[in-house]
């Protein structure tokens, strides 16, 4: 997994009103039971990302054990070493997290997994 590479296009995302607005137009064109992996895989290399399926499945994974608490203390230095930008306290205890992660547990809480596209539409 690399989440330099999740982390770098997400950064992206949030930091290019453009690129988003490009983005999220590609994801809402999507049937609502399609898997967003493939699609999302092949803009962010068209916008010159460097990722991968296995990328998103690693930060499917990475969000459902941060909800869960579940994360080992590498995990939260790599993910807190400002991968995905400014760390804010996600009301998780003592766990701080990034604003991206952040924003991204917060869809999970909320019913959206990131196996679908309504959790992309939310960046």
């Amino acid at each position: 997994m690399s989440l330099e590479n999740i982390g770098g296009f997400i950064q992206a995302l949030q930091q290019d009103a453009a690129l988003k607005q490009r983005f999220q137009s590609t994801v809402a064109t999507l049937p609502q039971d399609a898997d967003p992996a493939p699609h999302i895989v092949a803009f962010a290399r068209d916008e010159g990302h460097a990722l991968e399926t296995n990328d998103l499945a690693a930060f499917g994974d990475l969000l459902t054990r941060a909800r869960n608490d579940q994360l080992t203390d590498a995990e939260l230095d790599k993910v807190n070493g400002g991968i995905f930008g400014a760390v804010l306290n996600a009301g998780f205890g003592a766990m701080s997290l990034p604003g991206t992660l952040y924003g991204s547990l917060v869809n999970t809480q909320n019913g959206l997994d990131p196996s679908k596209r309504e959790f992309w539409l939310g960046f």
